[in-house]
Order: structure tokens, then C-alpha cells, then sequence
């Protein structure tokens, strides 16, 4: 990790890579974004790196809930575009009937 120190850094960045104190992390979670990383962790270390972490590293922490939205899912992702796309339509669908309807306010006033 120290010849890395880089990708350790990039965990702790918004989907930015912009560098936030507002950026929190759950230390049992840790392990999961190193390994997105490309950080090699046998089953073992990921497991318990957030524990031995807590214990031996100079880590603060705060037992609360954050205000963290939890990740979104695939069946959410899916319900979002979804939702986008017949957003998408409608404004299609109003924009042709505005169209429509001043093309035929135009026609009625000549």
C-alpha cells in the first residue's frame, strides 16, 4: 500500500476524483474499495482489515449512521433509466403538440 499511496488516496475521492472532507467511509468497507483499486487481497486480509485497522491504526471513529445513501442497485439503475426514457418521450410528446397547436392558432388567425 505505501508504494501505491496513490490508489489508497483515490478511495477517499468523490465519483469526481475531487478530494472532499465530506467523503466518509465505513473502515469495514475499505477493503472492497481497494480491491476496486486493483489492491490483491486474499480472502483473509479482506475480511478483517477494517478490524485490524481499528485496532492498531490511528483511525477515528464514530458509531452513528451517516448521511451516506447506500449504493444504488441494479434494479434501481434499470427503474432510472426506464424513467428517463419515458421523461424523454413525454417532453417529445409536448413538444409535438406545441407544434401542432401553434401551427393551428396561426392557420385561425389568417
Amino acid at each position: 500500500m505505501l508504494s501505491s499511496h496513490e490508489k489508497v488516496r483515490n478511495v477517499f475521492s468523490d465519483k469526481f476524483h475531487e478530494f472532499s472532507f465530506k467523503r466518509v467511509l465505513d473502515v469495514h468497507e475499505l477493503a472492497g474499495f481497494l480491491q476496486e483499486q486493483g489492491f490483491p487481497l486474499d480472502g483473509l486480509l479482506f475480511e478483517s482489515l477494517g478490524s485490524m485497522l481499528l485496532c492498531f491504526g490511528s483511525i477515528e471513529v464514530e458509531r452513528r449512521f451517516g448521511d451516506r445513501p447506500p449504493p444504488i442497485t441494479e434494479e434501481q439503475k434499470k427503474y432510472l433509466a426506464n424513467l428517463n426514457f419515458m421523461q424523454t418521450e413525454r417532453n417529445k410528446l409536448a413538444d409535438d403538440f406545441k407544434k401542432k397547436f401553434s401551427k393551428q392558432a396561426t392557420i385561425a388567425e389568417d
